[in-house]
């Protein structure tokens, strides 16, 4: 309890399923309940019951978060100030590429105009121009929604769990305020493919100095208000958990125990058809050209509701899905426990996982799973030359995965079935350079990311929370 009798509050404001896997499936809420904080969750999915059920053995109170509202000089001003500082060509690699695919795709003639003129200014690349931008919409604009959610709970610290807009709202208000605030990044490809950070946390929460990096480099945070603590949602992958035999786990699946597992993660936007490509690598499995008995399973997208069930009848291929649909959250998914567990026990028995540019590959080299990456798509000619199917791998994140060379793109069916050939016969080709596609985008491999989360918010709140740090935290999460 703090002086007034109250214990300390956090209030978290959570708008995707996926940020709920980062807090309340990793150690992060244990150690902030153990430190005698009280949590508020703000999310859209309050009112769903097995996330009731599920926080109902800590001190979290769940609220339904309310909805962004702009007026019209804050949409005009956003615009503006965007597009001069970040949505046009020559930002990041992904930003170019999303920006032309989207430009030629929807024929969006004025847009493409717009950022060609805003990119000859170079002001993304002023940290002076960005400070100002900052100054105005830290001070221009107020969101009496989110600021109702404050004076209500008043919390003693805010968390956001994503570092772009509307999360900004909330921390514009707790800046008001004088509470301090922090927001996490929440995928690894945010820094370089979302938007400009418009209002600044006191503390911007990242995975590995790779990222810091990325934010001071693209986003000009200064580096005393960056803080390294790992990437929680992948702290399962390191805790040696007993994944069962493997025979037993392909039977399970619906597989011949003595086949080769090949993984197929779908492409949301990568490709042209999911349906045309399980149907190349079914041609190949059957025809025997990897040299090996092997079988297709497919990790389903829970968001992007495509029905493999034909092709799966026709070609034998089986699947399962990679989380619960919620069409409340903002990614219409949440991972719960059981479909973080089913990742870990597929990526450790797979042989091989092919994807589009996906993290199921950082999962995947978790576990010293090869992955290939599936790129036909890019010549074909009923694509547009700027088509994101055409560059999916050139973006920045993916970059990564090329350069480090731990994941080999594929381009043709030719090399596709070398690839995949090679890696079944010998997993060990590359192996050096996924581990360091590991350390490079998750940094800390301890499996400690979400009490590392945690202990910056007790450090943000010492006065609240005591001599309670998670210092001495066992991980292990039951």
């Amino acid at each position: 309890m703090n002086d007034s009798g109250r214990k300390p509050t956090l209030l978290v404001m959570l708008r995707h399923g996926m940020s709920a896997r980062n807090l309340f499936r990793s150690d992060f809420i244990r150690v902030i309940d153990k430190a005698g904080i009280r949590i508020i969750a703000a999310c859209p999915a309050a009112s769903e019951s097995y996330l009731q059920e599920e926080l109902s053995r800590f001190d979290v109170e769940l609220a339904l978060l309310p909805e962004l509202k702009k007026g019209l000089m804050e949409r005009l001003w956003s615009g503006l100030a965007n597009t001069l500082a970040w949505g046009h060509p020559g930002v990041t690699r992904s930003i170019t590429i999303k920006w032309l695919d989207r430009g030629f795709r929807d024929g969006r003639y004025t847009s493409l105009l717009a950022g060609s003129l805003a990119s000859v200014f170079f002001l993304h690349r002023s940290g002076k121009f960005r400070r100002l931008l900052e100054w105005v919409d830290v001070r221009a604009f107020s969101h009496p929604e989110f600021g109702n959610l404050i004076e209500r709970y008043t919390p003693d610290a805010i968390l956001t769990t994503y570092c772009f807009d509307p999360d900004t709202a909330l921390v514009r208000e707790g800046r008001k305020r004088n509470i301090p605030t922090l927001a996490m990044v929440k995928s690894w490809d945010n820094l370089t493919s979302k938007t400009r950070i418009s209002v600044e946390p006191d503390t911007l929460l990242v995975w590995s100095p790779s990222m810091k990096r990325e934010a001071i480099r693209h986003h000009f945070v200064p580096e005393r208000k960056i803080a390294v603590v790992g990437a929680p949602g992948f702290d399962e992958h390191f805790r040696n958990m007993d994944y069962g035999d493997r025979s037993d786990y392909m039977r399970h699946i619906g597989a011949d125990p003595e086949a080769k597992l090949i993984v197929y993660s779908p492409g949301e936007i990568g490709t042209l058809s999911d349906s045309a490509n399980l149907r190349t690598i079914a041609e190949i499995v059957a025809g025997g050209e990897l040299g090996v008995k092997s079988h297709v399973h497919i990790r389903k997208l829970p968001k992007v509701r495509s029905d493999y069930s034909d092709v799966q009848d026709e070609l034998g291929i089986t699947s399962e899905g990679s989380g619960e649909v919620v069409e409340a959250w903002a990614d219409r998914f949440d991972q719960t426990r059981e479909y973080i567990d089913s990742l870990q026990r597929l990526m450790h028995h797979a042989d091989v996982v092919i994807h589009f540019g996906s993290s199921i590959a950082i999962d995947a080299a978790c576990h010293h799973t090869p992955s290939v990456g599936f790129a036909l798509d890019s010549s074909m000619k009923n694509t547009h030359r700027y088509s994101l199917v055409r560059h999916v791998f050139g973006m920045t994140h993916n970059r990564t995965l090329v350069d480090l060379r731990a994941t080999r793109v594929t381009k043709t069916r030719d090399e596709l079935v070398e690839t995949l050939k090679l890696y079944l016969r010998h997993p060990e080709t590359d192996e050096v350079q996924r581990q360091e596609l590991v350390k490079r985008v998750l940094w800390n491999t301890d499996g400690s990311s979400g009490a590392r989360l945690a202990q910056q918010v007790l450090d943000i709140m010492p006065e609240l929370a005591g001599s309670n740090d998670a210092g001495d935290f066992v991980p292990v999460f039951k």
